[in-house]
């Protein structure tokens, strides 16, 4: 059930994939049943409802960086970027190479309303963390240089 939920997922028929999910989970409470639903919920911008499966995955699996990402993610799309903050700190604290985790924190403060010098300073640290990591990447590199179009933004309007 859980497999055809992602065939339809994969088709863009979102509805019978949800029906399929729900079928999958009256049979068993699993993780991996919960998270593509909440995949699928995120993707649709119900980001309530895969608030409510993402954090029943993660008491299922508290230890599981991609739940807790995915997790913290709808999070922030939720209001709740304080508690994604600190959930992104905790995996970092136990998997210091995430570089997910970095960008996702990034972001952040890259989206906070109210930029101040300090959140601008904090992301930066976190870009470049995650640029040493993987150097290469030309995502990392373009917020990066957002970044800094937004500091010189802000200290030219002081």
């Amino acid at each position: 059930m859980a497999n055809l939920g992602r065939l339809l997922r994969a088709s863009n028929e979102n509805d019978e994939a949800e029906s399929w999910f729900k079928r999958a989970l009256q049979i068993a409470r699993k993780v991996d049943v919960l998270t593509p639903l909440g995949a699928l919920y995120y993707n649709t911008g119900r980001f309530s409802e895969a608030l409510q499966v993402y954090r029943e995955a993660a008491a299922l699996q508290p230890h599981s960086t991609d739940i807790l990402l995915a997790l913290a993610q709808v999070l922030v799309m939720t209001g709740h970027s304080t508690e994604a903050e600190q959930m992104t700190q905790d995996v970092i604290s136990r998997e210091g190479g995430c570089i997910e985790c970095y960008r996702l924190l990034s972001a952040i403060y890259s989206k906070r309303g109210n930029h101040t010098e300090g959140d601008y300073a904090t992301a930066r640290t976190y870009y470049q963390q995650a640029l040493l990591l993987n150097p290469s990447s030309k995502l990392l590199k373009e917020n990066l240089a957002k970044l800094d179009r937004l500091e010189k933004k802000t200290a030219g309007a002081t």
